[in-house]
């Protein structure tokens, strides 16, 4: 059971970010706009990361909720924290000429609203969405770097064994994410 709660860790939305962001902000050609890699990454950080994350963390040491929000009335507020917050990185995003970003902050805010009404009447695997950021890095920088979806299939796999998802749910989650970011990415960044 440990280690199926680590890989829920490590898949933690806003944890998984970071490093997606991270990976986004150093190697990408698109990712400075008129601003420097500093201000995005700080921007990305805020706003995608640890804005999304405090709500969360903050709830759970409070013991308001488990850590896998397993009621899925409890989890409205926060997506529409975390998704207000990507579309104001989204915006700055904008203003600052950062693109590829941009697009990243857009996909995220989108995934996040879309899941949220699914959710509302519906359980859906929000750690499975792990698919839409693996997506836009395939879509970025080669396709080749598909095979890391390999790290959703364990991610789907950790969240049925741990039962806070069936198989339907992690299937659902990553299937909408993986089409709403390669979506995103094609209308704004067609190959």
């Amino acid at each position: 059971m440990r280690l199926y709660n680590a890989i829920g860790i490590a898949s933690f939305p806003p944890v998984l970010d970071f490093f997606v962001t991270f990976v986004f902000v150093l190697f990408s050609p698109l990712a400075a706009g008129a601003s420097s890699l500093l201000h995005i990454f700080l921007i990305a950080f805020i706003f995608i990361s640890v804005i999304p994350f405090i709500p969360t963390a903050y709830s759970v040491t409070k013991g308001l909720i488990d850590f896998n929000v397993t009621k899925k009335e409890q989890r409205t507020l926060f997506f529409l924290i975390a998704g207000g917050s990507y579309l104001i990185a989204a915006a700055l995003f904008f203003v600052l000429g950062s693109q590829i970003m941009l697009y990243l902050a857009l996909s995220y805010a989108i995934i996040d609203f879309i899941v949220m009404l699914i959710n509302l009447v519906w359980k859906i695997s929000v750690h499975a969405t792990i698919a839409g950021p693996i997506t836009a890095i395939a879509y970025v920088f080669g396709w080749q770097y598909l095979i890391l979806h390999i790290l959703t299939l364990v991610v789907m796999w950790s969240r049925i064994k741990l039962k806070v998802h069936n198989a339907l749910q992690v299937m659902a989650g990553a299937v909408v994410s993986a089409l709403i970011t390669f979506s995103v990415f094609y209308i704004f960044m067609p190959l």
